[in-house]
């Protein structure tokens, strides 16, 4: 086995079946694998701590499992933090129930756009950004885009339909 960062042919080794074998379990093909196959291939993965590669996910060309969360520079901040840490709660924990990673930048669209372009995004939630920057986000990314300009609502609500919204959007292609 390889130092360091363990592998699906690592896994596959270990648990004496093909590297499509445990492919399949990790990506919930199990149709055509047995129960304890997959039982051991995931004990197996837990006990070695395995993680996907987020590089071959992203080279793969399918869904990179990254939501971007902007959120534009304020200086009512110190005022608004403890709602602002409710929505970005309520926004991981809706991301990852669905498996997808949150990225959060304290940015303006300019400066977030400069940044974006080396991530392959399935979506971005803008918050407390006008709608002039969220549209040029949107332009410049090419993927969906949900925002919350106002915070005087249900704050961890907000976050958590803000992510419902962008997924409803983004269903035929994530």
């Amino acid at each position: 086995m390889a130092e360091g960062k363990i592998r699906i042919k690592d896994i596959a080794k270990i648990a004496g079946v093909s590297a499509t074998t445990v492919s399949n379990v990790i990506h919930g093909r199990t149709e055509k694998v047995s129960r304890k196959t997959r039982k051991r291939i995931e004990e197996i993965l837990d006990e070695q701590e395995y993680a996907p590669s987020m590089g071959a996910r992203i080279l793969s060309g399918k869904s990179s499992g990254m939501i971007a969360v902007v959120v534009g520079k304020r200086q009512e901040w110190e005022q608004e933090s403890e709602k602002l840490e409710e929505i970005l709660r309520e926004i991981e924990k809706s991301l990852d129930e669905r498996e997808y990673y949150m990225l959060h930048f304290v940015k303006t669209a300019e400066e977030f756009v400069r940044y974006a372009a080396v991530w392959k995004l399935d979506g971005v939630i803008c918050i407390w950004l006008n709608e002039e920057a969220c549209t040029r986000i949107r332009q410049m990314c090419a993927v969906p885009v949900a925002a919350i300009y106002r915070t005087d609502r249900i704050y961890g609500k907000a976050g958590e339909e803000v992510a419902r919204f962008l997924f409803k959007r983004e269903k035929q292609r994530i």
